[in-house]
């Protein structure tokens, strides 16, 4: 794979540089009552993990019988997830930081392309002290259809002014392969455990981790 033609790097937020989706599984379970000890997480990674948050919940209410509407399911779910990120962030990943500095020094462009609501995404590039290296920041809360559609990265390739042949997306779930591949944009899956069993046959190219990731793009850097 010739990576020497990219201009532009763009990066999936959950799982793919940051380690949130089990932070995301037990503020669900926090939110159903009852119901969290048949969540399993089995359940939420073959069904909620690289989907909007509105799609989490259809999905809950399919399963259970919950007491509640969608719309305040969704609201609490929001107010969690900010009182979470009030006191903390999520983490990077092992290998993300460094491979950052790496494409800043080669001149490649950066951003974050994601299907969370910006507030979490924002949060995770400051408190990492990202800001350096992202340019742009594009979520599925400012686009009228979120991942698998292609809308959000056809966003960040208008905002960048940028062709998608210039540009590669790395991702960590089938929704998002899927995305990325709508949008006519090469893309490179990278599993988190909790996507292991999605379906990556669309990518470019599957790796193991962002490590390697580095290691291919500094053998031909």
């Amino acid at each position: 794979m010739d990576v020497t033609k990219y201009k532009a790097i763009l990066f999936d937020h959950d799982g793919t540089i940051v380690d949130s989706e089990q932070v995301h599984y037990e503020l669900w379970l926090s939110l159903i009552g009852t119901f969290a000890n048949q969540f399993t997480e089995e359940m939420y990674a073959n069904n909620c993990v690289g989907v909007p948050t509105e799609s989490n919940i259809e999905y809950l209410f399919s399963c259970f019988a919950l007491q509640e509407s969608p719309e305040s399911l969704l609201d609490r779910k929001r107010q969690a997830t900010k009182r979470f990120l009030e006191t903390s962030y999520f983490p990077l990943l092992e290998g993300v930081k460094d491979f950052m500095q790496f494409l800043h020094i080669k001149n490649r462009r950066m951003a974050v392309v994601s299907g969370s609501e910006r507030f979490a995404v924002l949060r995770s590039v400051s408190g990492n002290k990202l800001e350096h290296f992202i340019e742009l920041v594009a979520t599925g809360d400012q686009v009228e259809n979120n991942k698998p559609e292609p809308d959000v990265y056809n966003k960040a390739l208008f905002d960048m002014q940028l062709d998608k042949s210039e540009c590669l997306a790395i991702e960590d779930t089938f929704s998002g392969v899927s995305a990325a591949r709508a949008a006519g944009i090469d893309c490179i899956a990278i599993p988190n455990p909790h996507t292991l069993s999605h379906d990556f046959s669309a990518a470019t190219l599957k790796l193991n981790n962002i490590v390697q990731l580095h290691e291919l793009f500094e053998r031909a850097l």
